[in-house]
Formats: structure tokens, sequence, C-alpha cells
């Protein structure tokens, strides 16, 4: 079986190196897809992966706009 990789970017403008990450920004700004991330104390997360969050610690919102 062979093994399928992602080629690697070197541009400044995909700081994780994935040549997705323009893809991903082009695809939010033109369906302005509504997008939030969620800070708990310390920890960020997403919907789909919650930030840790110890019982009575306030999780805040933050919409992101591309």
């Amino acid at each position: 079986m062979d093994i399928i990789e992602t080629e690697l970017s070197d541009s400044d403008q995909n700081p994780h190196q994935s040549i997705f990450e323009s893809v991903h920004h082009f695809f939010c700004n033109i369906s302005e897809v509504p997008t939030r991330v969620l800070v708990s104390g310390l920890e960020i997360g997403t919907d789909w992966y919650p930030p840790k969050t110890v019982d009575g610690t306030i999780v805040t919102s933050f919409e992101v706009h591309f």
C-alpha cells in the first residue's frame, strides 16, 4: 500500500506549511461561513473540539472573520 503525502508549502502565507490553508481562507471569504473560536481560561477550542472547562469556568465565544 502506497502512502500518500500532501505537498508542503513554503509560502509565508501558509504558516503551517499546508497547501490547504490558502484554499480554506479563499473558501471562507467567498462563502462567508460563520466561524467562531471558544476560549475558557487558558484553553482554546471550537464547537467540535470545545475547550476543557472546570466547574464554573466561563466559555467565551469569539467570531472569526477572514
